[in-house]
């Protein structure tokens, strides 16, 4: 959980990408029950020298710095992930996709997760969102599947039928 962070001297508040629960239902009328959580790289870039030392953010070895346009997007990311329940998945070279929208934000904005088996008394599975940022320049020719099949498939280590 980021919970709230002091950065450039102001708190931003990273709640919002506290882990959560996803229900996908399934063609049998069962639902997986998925938990949702989030890398640093959905609200930080790439850390270079000419950042300002506080704005690193560590994510385990990655070292990472704020970006306030990735911020702004990811309060949107959550309502994202739930609006691609009963939608499409794209694949780009074997990276998992959601093809998104944002509000205010002209042309594609590109989630990318993968998906791990977790089988517990309260999950299923585990999605993580490993990056998330606006890519004007997508691909709208990606092989795609249903975004329910595609976590149901990579649950069950089968392939997903990508067309």
């Amino acid at each position: 959980m980021w919970g709230r962070k002091k950065i450039a001297g102001t708190v931003y508040d990273l709640t919002h990408l506290d882990p959560f629960t996803l229900e996908i239902p399934r063609s049998n009328g069962e639902s997986l029950r998925i938990q949702v959580q989030f890398g640093s790289h959905t609200f930080t870039e790439a850390y270079n020298g000419l950042h300002a030392r506080d704005l690193a953010i560590s994510d385990g070895k990655d070292l990472r710095a704020f970006c306030l346009h990735r911020y702004g997007h990811s309060l949107s990311l959550p309502a994202a992930i739930r609006s691609a329940v009963g939608g499409k998945a794209c694949n780009d070279n074997g990276r998992m996709l959601i093809n998104a929208r944002l509000p205010g934000l002209q042309g594609p904005y590109l989630i990318a997760f993968r998906v791990r088996p977790k089988v517990t008394s309260k999950f299923d599975g585990v999605l993580t969102v490993v990056s998330a940022h606006h890519r004007p320049d997508l691909d709208q020719a990606l092989p795609t599947a249903p975004f329910n099949a595609v976590i149901a498939a990579t649950l069950a280590g089968r392939k997903v039928g990508w067309k």
